[in-house]
């Protein structure tokens, strides 16, 4: 792919965090060796190579839809530029250009000549009669032309309004068009005269008839067709006065003209129900022929099917099934292809075809294509499994320690090694704890959490699409009531009358712990949310504390910085789920009060007491489950509003990634929360530690316990590096280093 002055890529230069950078293309040296000269958000301008191929770059990232974000990067990722002014960004391509001509006379090639000029219209008369008794003056003549071959099409005569100016009336400007025919522009409508001509039958400008178009069609107050078409009209009614003799205003007000056409015929349906996307697209003047013109949206194959079943031999059955499948998995692909064309929108099933000799060249070379390679995969490896395949949805990308950091493998579950925190009731109520924007997400999480009504029916619908994945040995009775026994002596077992949503429960492998001299193994239990997920918003950005934030802090010279910390143990265990949200959490089985009182040894809990035996509820956690999308950023606010709280402090006082660095002073000490990790900055020792002693406390008096406490120090380790407070620096650890 090549660039165009003004088009943006993004590039990765191996940072950790990972560190987007935006680029905007000035000027073009070289396509071939994919040479342009840039623009960095720290208005830099230099000549580099936008390629993948650039050794400099880990990844290369083209733009996504209309200049933005690439497809799988956060935009907490993204080093954007600041906002900018057009005058400021054409100095800019104007420096690009500048710098872009230089290089080139450098490497040999010559200046740039003069743009081409427009090619003037044929001289009028070029042979002529010169009639007796014309006016002339030495060797030349005055002459009335009357031949409309001769007439210049980019100009119209000059008229004098009464005041005296120069303008004109719209119905009279409109009576002089003509169409003239131009060889170099074959598309349909050749211009938008019969339109103008069919305004002036039905009003005095195309302004009076935006009105009445308003009034007949219906169209709600506020609709935003009438802005478009308003605008339009006024464009047109100007540049059709105005006219005198540029001819490009003229072609304005064509063009002009018929994107009002267009709108007025595609919105004008509105009442009848229908928007007409025909003329959106420009098909109405292409012509309504059924040609795909364009290689996506792809057609889907039709599968093959096995017809008389009984009448066919076992080698024929198994070809055709073969086929089948092949042409299945190409659909799969197909799908694919086009939700990224259209942004995961779909219009249905779309069109089907059984032979590609129907489809354009294009599309058939495509299908062709993936034809090949879906059979070059050959069948599906005998150890794929539906567990393998939800750990591989589940990595999530570390900038501390690569793709597996925190991930372990999805193991059988085995109910000795399943490591679950004993809460024992005591839980830490975070629905009051928090301030703010994501305090009154805690106290109405049903209102501004889940998905807005007007997407719950879409949404519902690609929820209950997605199988979640439970243990198998969960469907076994015994092992399943065992399983819940263990949650009821964790303190973690809450049920529902109805469940909301259901979520699947699985096992991965922990680091094995040491216990009286023998390592034991140990496993985590992991929540299987996708399909609860689905019905939430997605959360805001989570503000997280990090190295490089950190690394951008200013420590004043002969002074040392030092660094305290702990860490809250089994944080999200500790966390009660708000009330309104436990119906959300509920596992794939319902039991019986019965069994219910089976598994708390006869003593039920007061929400299920009274009720009949045989009544079925909804087991669940109530406790912040690991899986859901807005955990991490509902701890985060929490532990940020404990640093506030304990030390009072403001934002400002916070070392978050992508904030401005705060001022460390001898007098001030700064906070640097991540997740369930606190970490107290400082110029004294002294003042570290007491600010850390303070974020404990009000930790503790919350509910939380916090364990592996460092004493003040100038050097410490922590999210994947080390802090050198006598230094000055930030490195990572050897383990990253040789990882």
């Amino acid at each position: 792919m090549v660039f165009s002055p003004g088009d943006v890529c993004y590039v990765d230069y191996g940072e950790q965090p990972i560190v987007a950078h935006t680029r905007v293309v000035l000027a073009v040296i070289d396509h071939s060796r994919h040479e342009y000269v840039i623009l960095t958000p720290d208005k830099d301008v230099y000549i580099d190579i936008l390629h993948e191929s650039n050794e400099d770059f880990v990844r290369f990232f083209f733009a996504g839809p209309q200049g933005g974000i690439p497809r799988g990067v956060s935009a907490r990722n993204i080093y954007a530029f600041s906002p900018m002014s057009p005058a400021e960004l054409a100095v800019h391509m104007q420096a690009g250009r500048a710098l872009a001509e230089e290089e080139l006379r450098n490497r040999g090639g010559g200046d740039q000549g003069a743009g081409v000029g427009p090619i003037l219209a044929e001289v009028i008369g070029e042979t002529i009669i010169v009639p007796n008794g014309a006016p002339r003056l030495e060797d030349r003549a005055l002459v009335r032309v009357t031949d409309s071959d001769g007439d210049d099409a980019r100009t119209v005569s000059v008229k004098y309004l009464a005041n005296g100016e120069r303008g004109r009336n719209f119905k009279d400007t409109v009576k002089e068009y003509v169409q003239v025919e131009f060889d170099d522009w074959p598309l349909q409508p050749r211009t938008c005269q019969d339109y103008l001509n069919a305004v002036c039958e039905v009003a005095e400008s195309c302004y009076t008839q935006h009105l009445a178009w308003v009034q007949q069609a219906k169209i709600p107050e506020g609709d935003r067709a009438i802005y478009e078409d308003e605008l339009l009209s006024k464009v047109v009614d100007t540049a059709d006065s105005q006219i005198q003799k540029e001819k490009r205003k003229l072609a304005e007000s064509k063009g002009a003209g018929k994107n009002k056409g267009k709108s007025s015929t595609r919105l004008g349906d509105r009442g009848a129900g229908a928007p007409s996307i025909y003329f959106f697209l420009g098909i109405f003047w292409l012509g309504m022929t059924g040609r795909q013109r364009d290689l996506l949206p792809l057609p889907l194959l039709v599968e093959e099917a096995i017809h008389e079943h009984g009448r066919l031999s076992r080698v024929t059955v198994r070809r055709i099934q073969k086929r089948a499948h092949v042409q299945r998995e190409a659909n799969f692909v197909i799908k694919s292809l086009n939700a990224l064309y259209t942004g995961g929108s779909s219009s249905g099933p779309g069109v089907m075809v059984s032979d590609l000799r129907e489809l354009p060249s294009a599309q058939r070379h495509a299908i062709s294509h993936i034809l090949r390679r879906v059979r070059e995969c050959g069948p599906p490896p005998l150890h794929v499994t539906t567990a393998g395949a939800l750990e591989a949805l589940r990595v999530a990308y570390s900038p501390y320690g690569g793709d597996s950091v925190g991930v372990g493998d999805v193991v059988p579950m085995k109910l000795d090694f399943l490591s679950i925190p004993g809460v024992c009731g005591d839980w830490v109520d975070i629905t009051n704890k928090v301030e703010g924007t994501p305090g009154e997400y805690l106290k109405n999480p049903l209102e501004l959490m889940l998905q807005d009504a007007d997407n719950w029916g879409a949404v519902a619908d690609e929820a209950r699409k997605i199988r979640t994945y439970d243990d198998p040995q969960l469907r076994q009775k015994k092992f399943y009531m065992s399983f819940l026994k263990k949650l009821k002596e964790a303190g973690v077992l809450a049920f529902s009358q109805v469940a909301a949503g259901r979520v699947g429960a699985f096992v991965v492998r922990k680091k094995p712990k040491e216990v009286e001299g023998k390592m034991r193994e140990r496993q985590r239990l992991s929540l299987d949310c996708r399909r609860v997920n689905a019905l939430f918003r997605a959360p805001p950005v989570t503000e997280l504390g990090s190295l490089p934030a950190v690394g951008d802090l200013y420590i004043p010279e002969g002074s040392d910085m030092f660094i305290s910390g702990g860490d809250i143990r089994d944080c999200f265990y500790a966390c009660r789920l708000p009330d309104e949200l436990l119906s959300y959490f509920c596992f794939s089985v319902d039991v019986s009060v019965a069994e219910v009182a089976e598994i708390y040894g006869g003593n039920l809990p007061a929400e299920l007491r009274g009720m009949p035996s045989d009544f079925m509820v909804c087991p669940g956690l109530n406790v912040l489950p690991m899986g859901f999308s807005w955990f991490f950023y509902l701890v985060q606010a929490l532990h940020v509003q404990a640093c506030k709280d304990a030390t009072v402090k403001s934002g400002e006082n916070l070392v978050l990634d992508a904030r401005p660095p705060p001022s460390l002073t001898s007098g001030s000490t700064l906070s640097m929360p991540y997740c369930d990790n606190t970490r107290v900055l400082s110029l004294s020792a002294g003042r570290s530690q007491d600010d850390m002693d303070g974020v404990k406390k009000k930790l503790e008096d919350w509910g939380f316990e916090v364990h592996e406490e460092v004493s003040a120090t100038t050097l410490f380790p922590t999210l994947g590096g080390v802090i050198d407070g006598q230094a000055g620096v930030v490195r990572a650890t050897r383990e990253i280093l040789e990882a």
